[in-house]
């Protein structure tokens, strides 16, 4: 059993230390306005930025992840692109030329942003004639707090800000809002094309998901990388469009992200409960889904030793429930290999030499 307890023990133990190469702000900037809409394109597909690290477009981990989540992204063999609905008209300002966009559920948080001043009771038009008028004032939410210009470049908007999206934003812009179009493609820029998978590996990314063209990824290490694929497949808006359509609302949007928490694991017990290598592998997409990063396999305890040996193989032969009920070798590389490639590592339990009641018939 050596080699086993070296391979699993080695990837769980073994720390990698990266620094996050830019700032991040609080999670999601929503830069676009509520009629700008990007529809995935049916050819929809993932480049590699050839100014980056070579390994995006040679590593099969990278590789293997852009096949799955273009599946996941196109829409599916023969459907035909939705009609996104025209924007909902925007009243004009009364006394300037600019436009208004409106962010819905979003404000610009902070005090720092508001001018001071409001219109309190008032409707949407009235609050656009009274910002207008107003010196230095860029927009207002519909609790009628007046904003200025501070409120919209960067991070300053963010959705839910202070009552859970409880007011809608409008700001005044030079140019009308963008017109609906086709997200074509996402190009990821890899920083390091290391696959080495520790507690200290750099999991951060900034991802730009705009409302025509194609979009950006711009991640830290691989496994970064597929946090970033992870979310860009979560803004698809599947609800309230046909069953066919796979569009994301609110584009242009930026995503800045990378996790509070190096550790973020689930527990499996496989001595107590036989868990066969496919339910394994499903738990590991569950873990993917979630942007969670270990597996901790209590693979055997006093109850049975499910667990194969090409060195020692009465452990299992008479340890395990039932001979159906053990994982080989391959079994045990597989589950490693596959959780790997989706940003998983395993962390092995064997409760050995206590807890082994099944050890009075071997030797």
């Amino acid at each position: 059993m050596q080699h086993i307890f070296a391979a699993l023990a080695a990837l769980a133990s073994t720390a990698y230390a990266f620094s996050t190469p830019w700032p991040l702000p609080q999670n999601l900037t929503v830069l676009g306005g509520s009629s700008s809409i990007a529809t995935v394109s049916p050819s929809f597909a993932f480049s590699c930025d050839a100014a980056c690290d070579a390994a995006c477009s040679t590593h099969p981990i990278v590789q293997g992840a852009f096949l799955r989540y273009e599946a996941r992204m196109r829409p599916p063999p023969g459907a035909r692109l939705p009609q996104p609905p025209p924007p909902p008209p925007m009243p004009p300002s009364r006394t300037t030329a600019g436009f208004w966009w409106r962010y819905p559920g979003a404000d610009c948080d902070g005090v720092q942003y508001d001018l001071g001043r409001s219109c309190d009771g008032a409707d949407v038009a009235a609050c656009e004639a009274t910002c207008a008028a107003a010196p230095g004032c860029a927009g207002f939410n519909t609790r009628g707090v007046l904003k200025n210009a501070s409120c919209g470049p960067g991070a300053s908007i963010l959705p839910g800000a202070g009552c859970n999206g409880c007011v809608d934003l409008y700001l005044l812009r030079t140019a009308p809002e963008p017109p609906p179009g086709v997200l074509v493609g996402v190009t990821v820029c890899l920083l390091s094309g290391s696959d080495r998978l520790g507690p200290g590996t750099d999991e951060s990314y900034a991802l730009s998901a705009p409302n025509d063209g194609a979009g950006s990824l711009r991640a830290a290490t691989m496994f970064g990388a597929l946090r970033g694929l992870e979310t860009l497949a979560q803004l698809l808006d599947i609800y309230g469009v046909p069953s066919t359509a796979r569009q994301i609302a609110l584009a242009p949007i930026l995503v800045a992200d990378a996790p509070r928490f190096e550790y973020r694991g689930l527990l499996i017990d496989s001595a107590r409960h036989f868990l066969p290598v496919a339910t394994i592998e499903r738990a590991v997409d569950a873990l993917s889904y979630s942007k969670l990063n270990v597996l901790h396999w209590h693979i055997v305890d006093s109850n049975s030793f499910p667990c194969g040996s090409a060195i020692y193989p009465e452990l299992a032969a008479k340890g395990a429930y039932d001979a159906t009920a053990v994982y080989s070798v391959a079994d045990l590389a597989r589950v490693v290999a596959y959780a790997k490639a989706r940003g998983v590592r395993v962390l092995p339990e064997w409760d050995v030499p206590g807890h082994g009641g099944w050890g009075a018939g071997v030797r």
